[in-house]
């Protein structure tokens, strides 16, 4: 209900903004954008809601489509070897995490990046090697490694909950700061790092986004108006950082978005960067929000 009222929401303000004839070809945009944005959150939450076999096998296809991406990016998609090892080392950190809990997928994840380190190292005299051996950690901690807290979150109890919730917060905030910062937006506090985000959208996204979370987390999980505010702060907290440290990582290597997925919205990790980052600081810190 209360994805449904942001959804209703966002079409008045487009509405609402249409009215004015100088604001037909962004108006026109933001209905992409917004036909876009269905289609965004079907992704995540209809696999959530399937059961743990389907959210497993969606966080397979995310983490093949953000190993591709992360390669990209850094310039070595000729590394096939490479990309092998990382997706099937990524499939493993997945299924650890969310089939066998959180110490699992550590394990896993230190043997394959020992696995991985030891592979690259008779390569060294290459001058490619420093940076191939950076993609491999790139593609394995983005997203490879928070998929599987990913994949812990929903496995754990009232784990369909936690997935909503945090992924609504973060949605609900991205979507009205990508709104709000379109139609109002006039000063860039990061031209450098991030030169689209404004701080009118960084305003009505944090409101927008705290009011859904304040709204679903006592009617998900009971929670009273404190931890729930706490927990709400925390998720747009992490999901603001994930975001900046994806935009780091794009303006290091000159690029402004990832290899596209969707031609409005940019690649995936451009879309989940803030969900990727958020649930794995949410799952270790929901014992002490309840």
């Amino acid at each position: 209900m209360a994805l449904a009222c942001a959804f209703a929401l966002g079409a008045v303000v487009i509405a609402v903004a249409g009215s004015s004839p100088r604001n037909r070809t962004l108006v026109a945009e933001l209905w992409r954008l917004y036909r876009a944005e269905c289609l965004v959150v079907a992704l995540v939450l209809v696999p959530a809601a399937s059961g743990i076999a389907i959210f497993f096998i969606a966080l397979l296809g995310f983490g093949w489509r953000g190993q591709v991406e992360m390669a990209r990016l850094f310039g070595v998609a000729e590394f096939d070897g490479l990309m092998r090892a990382t997706l099937l080392c990524g499939a493993a950190m997945i299924a650890a995490g969310t089939f066998f809990g959180v110490a699992a997928l550590w394990i896993v994840a230190a043997a394959s990046l020992a696995g991985l380190t030891a592979a690259t190292m008779p390569f060294r005299a290459n001058p490619r090697t420093t940076r191939s051996a950076l993609v491999a950690g790139g593609i394995l901690v983005l997203p490879m490694l928070l998929l599987g807290h990913i994949g812990a979150l929903r496995a754990g109890t009232d784990g369909f909950r936690w997935i909503v919730l945090v992924y609504a917060v973060v949605e609900v905030n991205d979507s009205f700061a990508l709104l709000f910062g379109k139609l109002l937006g006039r000063w860039r506090p990061l031209p450098r790092l991030s030169p689209h985000k404004t701080g009118e959208g960084f305003l009505a996204g944090a409101l927008c986004g705290g009011a859904a979370g304040l709204v679903l987390a006592p009617s998900l999980l009971g929670l009273a108006p404190f931890p729930a505010t706490c927990l709400v702060a925390v998720i747009l907290f992490a999901g603001l950082l994930g975001d900046l440290l994806t935009s780091a990582l794009k303006r290091w290597q000159g690029r402004k978005d990832f290899a596209p997925l969707h031609p409005a919205m940019g690649g995936a990790l451009d879309i989940y960067d803030s969900f990727l980052f958020a649930a794995p600081v949410v799952l270790y810190l929901r014992n002490a929000f309840l």
